[in-house]
């Protein structure tokens, strides 16, 4: 006998990839821009998503889209949806999934929709197709401040990746990679602190996110701060330049970057004797680089000469050979003031 219920619900699966890197002191996402007319936002930030009519200015999204049921598994499907809305290129090993979405209200539209979402962080994406759109990199804590909004529920997918790459640097010497080759332990330590910001905390209320994320936005709308983002898209589009043009671009980005002071946005949350002490008592973390003064430059974040206690260069370490940490890194992170 066929079913005649009515209420039948039309169910949708779709995947959303939350893609972080560090960017200039700060931690950045992909995102993309839609074309509709309209925007679904969380406007309350209650669970409770409405269509409005889009900003294209202010209106963000994460890389997502349907998957094709017949043909592809999530994870397939991941790699090509970032690929098709920001052309970087992810690979499935660097795919974390973070969970699943579903709740009532998520999405106004037609159906009901499921997501499955992933985060990737690494230091660098590699753009797959020059063809497309360039990728689209903005610094997470701009996000959270009006009047700039993430569609669907795409910021607690944000908050709840930068919880799981939280973990992941915790368990693993995943901050290593976004060092020198050559590192002092001062710039291993401002990798975990600009993870560590506490707008990204997932136990705070939207109104203090806010708060915290609007400390830094003079920094990023600074001018010394665009320069930098700059020199930073470059890398995306080298590949479409001719090597007369890149010569060019660089030596004038060279010429102004001297001339400004980079100042680290997000510092003095870890105490520096006790991260030390911590990091280099976990087996295979670091490796000591012995006559360590070799390197021409230890500059950290703040474009100062990275000094030890007793005025002489910093220290050099390099990644060790652990992959995993045991015992786990544990941070004692000061508290906002």
């Amino acid at each position: 006998m066929k079913s005649t219920d009515s209420t039948k619900t039309e169910f949708h699966v779709t995947i959303d990839v939350v893609a972080l890197t560090i960017i200039n002191g700060l931690l950045n996402v992909a995102v993309a821009k839609r074309d509709d007319q309209n925007s679904c936002i969380d406007l309350k930030r209650n669970g409770k998503v409405i269509e409005v009519p889009r900003d294209y200015q202010n209106h963000w999204a994460l890389p997502s889209g349907y998957v094709n049921s017949k043909t592809e598994n999530l994870i397939d499907a991941a790699r090509r949806k970032v690929n098709e809305e920001t052309s970087i290129e992810v690979d499935s090993e660097n795919l974390i999934e973070i969970g699943a979405y579903g709740d009532l209200g998520r999405d106004p539209r037609s159906g009901r929709t499921i997501s499955i979402a992933y985060v990737a962080f690494q230091p660098m994406f590699t753009e797959h197709d020059s063809r497309r759109k360039a990728a689209i990199f903005k610094p997470v804590l701009e996000l959270f401040v009006e009047p700039t909004r993430l569609e669907f529920d795409h910021e607690k997918m944000l908050i709840d990746a930068i919880q799981k790459v939280r973990d992941l640097m915790l368990s693993t010497p995943i901050a290593t990679s976004f060092c020198p080759e050559e590192f002092t332990m001062t710039e291993l330590r401002e990798v975990y602190e600009v993870l560590w910001h506490h707008a990204y905390d997932k136990e705070i209320d939207s109104r203090e996110r806010q708060k915290y994320a609007a400390e830094v936005q003079e920094y990023t709308t600074s001018e010394s701060f665009q320069l930098l983002n700059r020199a930073n898209d470059l890398k995306y589009e080298f590949a479409r330049m001719s090597q007369d043009k890149i010569n060019k671009i660089a030596r004038i980005l060279t010429t102004e970057a001297n001339q400004l002071s980079k100042k680290p946005v997000i510092k003095n949350l870890l105490d520096p004797a006790n991260f030390s002490r911590k990091v280099e008592n976990i087996p295979g973390f670091v490796e000591k680089i012995l006559n360590s003064t070799s390197r021409s430059s230890l500059r950290n974040s703040s474009g100062q000469t990275d000094l030890n206690s007793s005025g002489r260069p910093a220290q050099l370490f390099r990644k060790g050979s652990a992959e995993r940490l045991d015992p786990p890194l544990r941070l004692r992170v000061k508290q906002h003031k």
